[in-house]
């Protein structure tokens, strides 16, 4: 049993820290960004834009472990993925 946790365990923790972020972050937390400056259809498309870039990015995360097999690079990037929320945040505060 120790066996297979010692060689599932970055698995495990890179899903984990994917669905927190995107959970995390992702529908509730990012509708509420918005543009702080730019023209009014730069601020229109803000969100619909946002929208896109999150769930492709979200699907690319997703299905990386299907091509990509070295677990410690999975894992890094997974982690690399939670910088989006204190870039999120910092977007926020600058709009208010």
């Amino acid at each position: 049993m120790l066996a297979l946790l010692r060689s599932v365990w970055p698995w495990a923790l890179s899903l984990l820290l994917i669905y927190t972020v995107t959970i995390g972050l992702f529908p509730a937390y990012t509708a509420t960004l918005v543009a702080s400056e730019g023209n009014a259809e730069w601020r229109r498309l803000f969100g619909p834009l946002l929208f896109i870039v999150f769930n492709a990015g979200d699907t690319i995360g997703r299905n990386m472990p299907c091509s990509l097999r070295a677990r410690g690079v999975v894992l890094l990037l997974c982690v690399a993925r939670a910088i989006f929320g204190p870039l999120f945040y910092v977007c926020r505060t600058s709009a208010l």
